[in-house]
This record gives structure tokens, C-alpha cells and sequence, in this order.
């Protein structure tokens, strides 16, 4: 469970109405019920959530920390609240239904999920603590004035329950490679990939947006088309905004990867968007392929700038880190100990292990990406630079081919999608109406 980063603003004052109790029943199934309180903790959870995660492009997104969710547009006349509501809504019914199945087939919440909910209230208090906040305000201002340190305990318990069952479920979805071969003999094209360069413009900062656009469209080759982006940049908009690569793009069906899998390697794309001033030009710069490599198993400790106040700094903690992990005992679990201190990626408490990594993984550059795929052994690591600071690759292990990992993933989604329907025939979930607008957002 992540702590949030930020709270949006709540609505003024003079705006808010005397609403229901915070323990009135704002969803519930046949055994179990979410209360109005718990809804709000998990809609903060969702808005502090997707706030980090998209931190660099909250302007673009027009989603702004100091005004009401309900007053902010998201997109065809819907809000940003109303988004938020939809993903906790979501949430809720999943843990709902799980909690069903998981009471229909004898599992109940016992100490060890009790334990393992106050272990997560305890780590949020112990952060208001370290910050010098009083636990029960810190709560009331990130996650809403309904909330207290009970409500978030109460629902992690049923949470916890739900996973405890799902997790169970999961591991007897087993598939052989024969299972594969037909999975993948009856859907080629979801094991198919391009690789594409995207670029933007935008008339927010050229009044030409458009006009550049076609011009970029229109260049011959792929230099030309770099070439343009240069000099655009530097003469136009005089700023760096560089292009997007996207790797390993799979064909989903819409406009543009209709035309990725059906175009050659340089053609280009336009994605016109006159509402919201944008033109997107896209160049094909792969051959559509199969992935025929074989996935590895890596720890990875991330050391930003940011967190170390200097690219210098960053390097220096990099090479201590990597020095206290060959004079120790040199093995995934040590490197996964010093990850947990260090490393400023998502997984650190878990010892920053990633099981099944394809090229596609977030944090490889192009130069670790060759390196983990092309010449690493296991037990092996090595650092590298990125944009603002220093990551270390161990890699642990080589796994399958990345087809077949791809082929098991897709027949684990339809047993998953299977499951979860037999779970709302068998225990219908109602949602109160009239608690809809009583978040306080």
C-alpha cells in the first residue's frame, strides 16, 4: 500500500452540504459492506495514486491539486471526480466479490490478515510520526475528515482477505506449452510487435501546430524527420520537448496500430487533435516481429538526483553500494537487502525483484537492455546512467522464451475474466446511489 503524495483540495465550505454518516453503507454484498468512510480512503488511495504516477504531465492532464474534483472537466462533460469515483467503485466490487468467494469456499479473516492490515496503519502512523504530524490529523487531511486510522484497518482487513483468496486461486492457473502453441495459433496477432518514434506538436506553444505537422509528415526519411524535430525545436519553440519511442507497440485495434501493422518500416502517421490543439506525427521504425528471446529475472537499485541532491552524489552512492555488495555475500538476496535501504523504485520493499522481464521493462536504457539480453550471466551485475541518475542491474536469472510468458499471461487474464464472472452471478453487488456524490473531493 503506497502513501499518498497528494491530497486534492476538498470542496469550499460554503459548498458542502450535511451529508450521510461516515459507517452508512455506501456498497455492499451479501456478507460484507463498504462504508461511505472506507469509499473515501479509497478514492484518495486512487487520486494519490495516479497523481504520482503522472506527476510530470498534470499539466497536460488539466487536473489541479487546489481546486474540487467536481469541478474540474475530465473529458466528454464528465469530471475528474467522476473518474476517480468510477476507479473506486471498481476497486470496491472487486474486493466485494472476492471477499464472497473467498467466505463461500471457508476462507475468514483471521490474525494473520488482521496483522498484516495493522502492519499498514502502523507504517502510515509511523510516517506522520517521523514528519511530526499527529497520526489522526495526517489521516483526516490525505485521506478526507471521515477517515481515522479504524476505517482504513477495517477495510484492509477485507482487502486483505480478497488477495489472500485471489492469490490462492492464481496458482492453479497453470497452463503447458501445448496450451500455449493453440493459444498462439489462434490469436497471431497479439504476439506481434512494432516499434515506433512519436512526436508532438502542440498549438499551445506554436500557433502553427498544425502547419508544422503535415511539414514533418511530409520529410522523406527518417534523418529528415530528425533533421525537422531539431530545427523546430531550436527556431520555433525554442525548447526541447524530443520525440517518444515506443517499443514493442502490440496491435490493439485502433487507428494507429491498424495502420503500424500494415505500413513499412519509415512510413509515417498523423493523430489530429483540433480540440485539444495537438498533432502527433508517428514514424514506423520496426518491421512488425515475435519475440523470440528469453525473459530474465533482475533486482534493480535505482539512485536518483533528485534524492541525493547531485548526479555526482548519485554516482558516488552507486559505486558504495555496488562496493558493499561484492564484499559481502555477492548473492540476488544481499543485493536485494541493500535494495531495500537504497533504491528508490516501486518495489524496493520487496527487495526490488522483478520476475519475467521483456524489453519492454520501464527502467532499461537502451544500453542495459542489450547488456541483460546480450551478455549478462546470471549472478551478474552492472550500473548504468540514466536521465537523472544511476540504476544497478543484477541479473538473477534467464526464463522463457517471451512468447510463451506472453501466451501463459493471456490464458491466466481469460481463467482470471472467467472466474470473476461466475463470481457476479453468484454474489450481486449493490451500490447505494444516493452515496455518489458524498465524497468529499
Amino acid at each position: 500500500m503506497l502513501l499518498p503524495l497528494c491530497a486534492c483540495k476538498k470542496q469550499p465550505q460554503d459548498q458542502q452540504q450535511a451529508g450521510p454518516s461516515p459507517d452508512e453503507v455506501f456498497m455492499s454484498s451479501a456478507n460484507f459492506s463498504i462504508s461511505l468512510a472506507e469509499a473515501t480512503y479509497i478514492f484518495y488511495e486512487s487520486y494519490n495514486n495516479y497523481y504520482s504516477a503522472n506527476a510530470d504531465n498534470i499539466s497536460f492532464l488539466a487536473l489541479d491539486s487546489e481546486k474540487s474534483l467536481k469541478i474540474q472537466s475530465y473529458s466528454d462533460g464528465s469530471t475528474w471526480y467522476e473518474f476517480f469515483l468510477e476507479d473506486t467503485k471498481e476497486m470496491l466490487r472487486w474486493v466485494l466479490l472476492y471477499c464472497e468467494a473467498a467466505k463461500a469456499a471457508g476462507y475468514e479473516i483471521d490474525d494473520g490478515i488482521r496483522g498484516e492490515a495493522k502492519k499498514v496503519t502502523d507504517s502510515i502512523k509511523q510516517f506522520a510520526t517521523d514528519y511530526a504530524y499527529d497520526p489522526a490529523e495526517h489521516i483526516k487531511e490525505r485521506y478526507g475528515s471521515i477517515v481515522t486510522e479504524e476505517t482504513i484497518r477495517t477495510y484492509l482487513e477485507k482487502y486483505f482477505l480478497a488477495n489472500k483468496f485471489y492469490n490462492e486461486l492464481e496458482k492453479n492457473y497453470k497452463f503447458t506449452e501445448a496450451d500455449e502453441d493453440a493459444y498462439r495459433a489462434a490469436h497471431p496477432e497479439k504476439f506481434s510487435y512494432v516499434d515506433l518514434v512519436i512526436y508532438s506538436m502542440r498549438e499551445s506553444l506554436d500557433r502553427e501546430a498544425s502547419a508544422n505537422a503535415r511539414e514533418l509528415l511530409a520529410t522523406k526519411t527518417s534523418d529528415e524527420f530528425y533533421d525537422y524535430i531539431e530545427k523546430y525545436e531550436s527556431e520555433v519553440i525554442k525548447q526541447e520537448v524530443g520525440v517518444d519511442e515506443q517499443d514493442y507497440v502490440s496491435n490493439t485495434g485502433n487507428e494507429l496500430s491498424k495502420w503500424a501493422f500494415s505500413a513499412k518500416v519509415g512510413d509515417k502517421y498523423l493523430h489530429e487533435d483540433p480540440v485539444g490543439g495537438v498533432y502527433t506525427v508517428c514514424m514506423l521504425t520496426t518491421a512488425p516481429t515475435v519475440q523470440e528471446y528469453n525473459v530474465r529475472d533482475v533486482r534493480i537499485i535505482v539512485l536518483d538526483a533528485d534524492r541525493y541532491s547531485s548526479m555526482e552524489t548519485a554516482l558516488s552512492r552507486t559505486d558504495e553500494v555496488i562496493k558493499k555488495w561484492q564484499e559481502g555475500e555477492a548473492t540476488a538476496e544481499s543485493f536485494g537487502k541493500l535494495a531495500k535501504v537504497y533504491s528508490a523504485d516501486a518495489n524496493a520493499e520487496n527487495g526490488s525483484a522483478y520476475s519475467d522481464v521483456d524489453k519492454s521493462f520501464d527502467y532499461l536504457t537502451d544500453e542495459a537492455s542489450k547488456w541483460l539480453f546480450e551478455e549478462a550471466k546470471a549472478g551478474e551485475l552492472k550500473k548504468f546512467e540514466f536521465d537523472n541518475g544511476y540504476f544497478v542491474l543484477y541479473c538473477e536469472a534467464e526464463g522463457r522464451v517471451q512468447w510463451r510468458v506472453l501466451a501463459s499471461d493471456y490464458l491466466i487474464e481469460e481463467k482470471y475474466y472467467s472466474d470473476l464472472k461466475k463470481f457476479e452471478e453468484a454474489h450481486p453487488i449493490t451500490f447505494v446511489d444516493a452515496m455518489a456524490w458524498h465524497i468529499d473531493a
